[in-house]
């Protein structure tokens, strides 16, 4: 490791696509860079940097008369001028990482660099003296990875440091990096698979997994025309999700350095036999283990009126690694007020749809904007343990090898409504609970899970689901098991019960049963998803509860109507209903309630195969070793009588049973034509009209 005093720096300056055709654009791209050129210089030692610009040849500053306004906006500004080197690129029209790469390469090979950093003209860097900065969080870094004196000195440079940007705080928009990044990775600092898009983020993660990823907070700068604004060139993401990379560039290289890394090893593609060649060359120094990185996603639709909750989350407590709070705005009209209230904090990313595209949705987008190995998916109004992050990420470590998932434990607040206790006893929040009683269940709510991200990463199917949610959780933890299915190994989720979240009460504790009905709604589709798993079964309880109460009301109509129709005299009292008057509103409701969440129990004999299930005689499925704590059974289509026909139980993989409903129109349609049946609770003396 150098003295900082003689470390060096080379400023890559791609100036690309302007087409500064009017005499206006050329003098505007001109002031930008001789302003360029004072703030650096202002920041840093003249005598240590050297600029590197890359210009498009169909740009004009490719031109004689454009690469001359170059050199002079660099000698009229103030101080000494500035080293610089101008290269042209005739087939790399917009290319900024093939630039980028290209450039780093000169700068390390010809110059001997020791830094480099990706700027744009559009840049001014805040802090002074950044360069030393850099240098001692680099320092820094090597110290917390490496144990001896000897290999932080040795490979000092291990790492990623990246500037904070005012614009977008918690973004590793641009991060300087040590040469011995590009030795490790062969001469290129990049994949030539990006673009001009998601190299920050991806060099940024990849550092991350060693907790070797730093935004510093002490390193400012403004990105005036670029960063999240729309940018000055078309942007190219990469063709493929670039973090399924992260698995083959440098984490594969550094599993080299250690013994202690006992982690499979990965084939090598591209450079990566030439960062083992030379790491191999030069010895294995002993680092810390690698340790799974975890981002917190949040998706939200109510975001100010849930903001002390999500102030809550974006607060946690988190691992040493690079963890992030992505917090999704479904409601575009809040993302502004969202951003000003939360990205103050460390950590924290909030990004917005474009419209309200549902929770399903928000989650996707919230996966592709993490590059983590693990995802915790949080509803916005838990109120989550401080510690959640930490027992997370201790049982990932534990267990994570052959994990799908973890599910955690989510609590309902104590209320002492009659309402809130009915629903607790009908078991709809058993779900919540479940890893209290299943070490391993076959899902879990999202409120509280953590899925694993891998190439066979499953996303929520956007457009099969309800915005408000109900029945994504079961379908993504389904297809989870599925996609892992023919792979080696036990594959499954477990129960983490002391990652824990408090989970208020619906409409604060208000009596509403809308919210059980847009879950059965979901839960309902997965009849359709999953027809391999589906067999039929007598009524169970509350089933029975449902028809009786249906079948009586009818009854009662019948018998009302049918007294009219015979043309009775006078005024008739009112059948003695008085009872169901008063009990059907709540036990009918209670009932349908008790039938929609898709509940799930594990079996022991797990190695008994579907066939054998679907073969069990109805009157006996759901008894003996393997019954159900939650008894649901779904009804599986919207006319009534085919709704009272057809029965559905969901048979999963021979070890639980999956209990799903599709019944909310038609059950809703029982409940108006009952209300409407029943006399007035009001008036207990109603008669009958005179015909």
């Amino acid at each position: 490791m150098q003295d900082n005093d003689a470390l060096t720096c080379g400023i890559i300056l791609p100036l690309t696509s302007r087409a500064a055709c009017s005499p206006a654009d050329r003098e505007a791209a001109c002031r930008r860079l001789e302003g360029f050129a004072s703030n650096l210089k202002a920041t840093l030692d003249a005598a240590c940097c050297k600029v590197y610009l890359g210009v498009d040849s169909n740009d004009w500053f490719s031109t004689q008369e454009g690469q001359a306004a170059i050199h002079e906006s660099f000698a009229i500004s103030d101080g000494p001028g500035l080293d610089h080197e101008v290269r042209v690129f005739s087939d790399k029209p917009g290319q900024i990482c093939s630039i980028w790469r290209e450039l780093a390469d000169h700068a390390y090979r010809h110059d001997n660099q020791d830094f480099t950093v990706l700027l744009g003209d559009d840049v001014r860097i805040a802090t002074p003296d950044w360069l030393r900065r850099a240098a001692h969080h680099y320092k820094h870094l090597a110290a917390k990875i490496f144990t001896s004196k000897h290999d932080q000195q040795r490979f000092f440079g291990f790492g990623c440091v990246a500037f904070t940007d005012t614009s977008c705080r918690n973004f590793p928009s641009f991060p300087i990096l040590h040469r011995l990044h590009w030795q490790m990775n062969g001469g290129a600092i990049l994949p030539d698979a990006f673009v001009n898009q998601d190299a920050d983020p991806f060099l940024y993660q990849t550092y991350a997994h060693w907790d070797a990823a730093l935004i510093a907070l002490d390193m400012e700068l403004s990105n005036e025309v670029g960063g999240f604004e729309k940018a000055r060139y078309e942007k190219h993401h990469h063709c493929n999700p670039w973090r399924r990379l992260l698995m083959y560039t440098i984490i594969c290289a550094v599993r080299c350095w250690s013994d202690t890394l006992r982690m499979e090893r990965r084939p090598s593609v591209g450079s990566t036999a030439q960062n083992q060649q030379y790491l191999n060359s030069h010895g294995s120094p002993p680092i810390s283990p690698r340790a799974p990185s975890l981002d917190i996603i949040v998706p939200t639709y109510r975001a100010m009126d849930k903001l002390e909750h999500l102030q809550g989350i974006c607060q946690l407590q988190v691992a040493n690694r690079a963890s992030t709070f992505i917090i999704i705005v479904d409601k575009p009209d809040l993302l502004e007020r969202l951003q000003q209230e939360l990205e103050q904090l460390p950590r924290v990313r909030v990004r917005g749809n474009t419209e309200n595209l549902g929770a399903s949705a928000a989650r996707n987008r919230g996966t592709r904007e993490s590059a983590a190995d693990w995802l915790l998916f949080l509803d916005d109004d838990v109120i989550a343990y401080p510690n959640i992050v930490t027992e997370y990420s201790n049982a990932i470590a534990e267990k994570g090898a052959m994990a799908l998932g973890f599910v955690g434990l989510t609590r309902f607040l104590p209320s002492a409504a009659l309402h809130t206790r009915a629903v607790q006893l009908s078991d709809l929040t058993y779900m919540f609970g479940i890893a209290e009683v299943l070490p391993h269940p076959g899902w879990g709510v999202t409120a509280n899970i953590v899925l694993r991200r891998t190439p066979l990463m499953a996303f929520f199917q956007e457009k099969c689901w309800a915005k408000a949610g109900g029945g994504e959780d079961v379908d993504i933890c389904l297809r989870y098991q599925q996609l892992y299915k023919q792979t080696p190994g036990d594959w499954r989720f477990h129960s983490v019960p002391s990652a824990q979240a408090l989970h208020p009460w619906w409409s604060g504790g208000k009596r509403q049963f809308g919210h059980f009905f847009k879950w059965a709604d979901g839960d309902g589709h997965l009849y359709d998803h999953f027809p391999q798993f589906v067999y039929a079964a007598c009524p169970n309880v509350a089933e029975s509860m449902v028809l009786a109460v249906v079948i009586a009301t009818g009854a009662c109509a019948s018998c009302k109507c049918g007294a009219a129709a015979d043309g009775m005299a006078g005024e008739c009292c009112a059948p003695p209903l008085t009872t169901m008057t008063i009990t059907a509103p709540g036990v009918l409701p209670g009932a349908v309630c008790a039938l929609q969440r898709v509940k799930i129990q594990q079996c022991p004999d797990s190695d008994r195969t579907q066939d054998a299930q679907r073969a069990a005689p109805a009157g006996k499925v759901g008894t003996g070793p393997c019954a159900p704590s939650l008894l649901v059974r779904c009804i599986c289509s919207t006319p009534i009588i085919k709704t009272l026909q057809a029965k559905a139980v969901l048979a999963v993989h021979g070890s639980w049973r999956l209990h799903c409903a599709q019944f909310v129109d038609t059950l809703q349609a029982m409940i108006d034509a009952a209300s409407q049946l029943l006399p007035n609770s009001g008036s207990p003396g109603a008669r009958c009209p005179k015909h």
